[in-house]
């Protein structure tokens, strides 16, 4: 029997610059796997809901593709998971996209750690950013901390190009294994009162359901610059949950941009503040992978001391969304109850 290629999915339920899954592929019949870890629960209600639906989509995918066989799903921890499977099925390399949290980052050292008595290797690809962090350095070798000069370096050095797409036809793994069906699979049963609102509006999931909201977007970008800042307008790419998830690539969403801004010239100007914002989001990863402690700790030791109100009425009221500000209360309703909100209603003043 053939070794199987194993693709372990994280943050990437998508076959468009997917260089994990084409490396997968490349090395034998394509076993995907998706495991149920701490990782996955810890994560907010709202967000594993959301994730659920992602991975529901890229398995009716694959499904297409394969011939009937979709993601393996598992429940449990991926080191004490993956190294066993892979000494049985023959594996050498295990294939996933990286994503360089911190947790994550450990997860990996356990996985490697667990991986080398039987000579397997994790291999780590690229596509979650613009450009590889190694890529982007100041003249004295470091990170970026002002978003300015990154953002003149980005544009300088132009982003990484998409990896190629996968195969109209994928050759699958037919090792018969045990998984969960993603059909009647529910991550989120804590998510309470807060399902029915997802159901009734949360937009499309899936690589399809991104790849047509970007181009509509891109259609009307022109409005961008003036509309984004208006929480009633539907003005944004609405593309942060199809990121989140890595049903679509930053360089994707690029390359598609940069063509709609030379074919329809009158978009350009619009096109060219969303790449902005795009960029914004590779310098927020980047600064994590620099200062990995940034989601516990100040990265400037100066700010440590900021004077928070941590048990003050003030923030039970606007944990609650009670803070007698509607603007600011929709919007918190909204995070709480689906996963997401305007980005202006992040940042208003009360």
């Amino acid at each position: 029997m053939t070794a199987p290629g194993i693709f372990w999915l994280t943050r990437d339920f998508r076959l468009h610059d997917n260089p994990a899954l084409q490396a997968a592929i490349a090395d034998g019949p394509l076993l995907p796997v998706f495991i149920i870890d701490r990782l996955t629960m810890t994560q907010g209600a709202a967000s594993r809901w959301r994730l659920m639906r992602a991975l529901q989509s890229l398995d009716a995918t694959l499904r297409q593709r394969t011939g009937g066989k979709g993601i393996t799903i598992l429940r449990g921890e991926a080191d004490e998971i993956l190294p066993p499977l892979m000494k049985r099925l023959g594996v050498r390399r295990l294939h996933q996209s990286d994503w360089p949290t911190s947790e994550m980052r450990t997860l990996q050292g356990r996985m490697r750690a667990a991986l080398r008595p039987a000579g397997a290797e994790l291999v780590l690809h690229p596509g979650h950013l613009l450009v590889h962090p190694r890529a982007i350095r100041t003249g004295n070798g470091g990170a970026y901390r002002v978003y300015s000069p990154f953002a003149r370096a980005v544009r300088q050095l132009g982003p990484d190009r998409p990896a190629a797409d996968a195969p109209r036809r994928i050759t699958a793994c037919t090792e018969p294994l045990q998984g969960l069906d993603p059909l009647k699979l529910d991550l989120a049963p804590d998510l309470h009162r807060g399902r029915a609102a997802l159901e009734q509006f949360a937009p499309p999931a899936g690589e399809g359901a991104a790849l047509a909201r970007l181009d509509d977007f891109l259609d009307r970008a022109s409005a961008y610059p003036g509309g984004r800042d208006r929480p009633d307008l539907d003005a944004t790419s609405g593309l942060s949950d199809h990121l989140a998830v890595g049903e679509v690539s930053p360089r994707v969403v690029w390359a598609r941009a940069m063509l709609k801004a030379e074919v329809s010239p009158e978009h350009a100007a619009g096109i060219g503040k969303f790449l902005s914002e795009v960029i914004w989001r590779d310098f927020s990863w980047h600064l994590l992978i620099e200062f990995p402690q940034m989601p516990v700790a100040c990265c400037r030791p100066e700010w440590e001391g900021f004077p928070w109100r941590k048990d003050a009425p003030e923030l039970i009221g606007w944990q609650r969304a009670e803070t007698g500000v509607a603007l600011v209360d929709a919007g918190l309703r909204q995070m709480w109850l689906t996963g997401r909100m305007h980005n202006r209603l992040d940042d208003v003043r009360y």
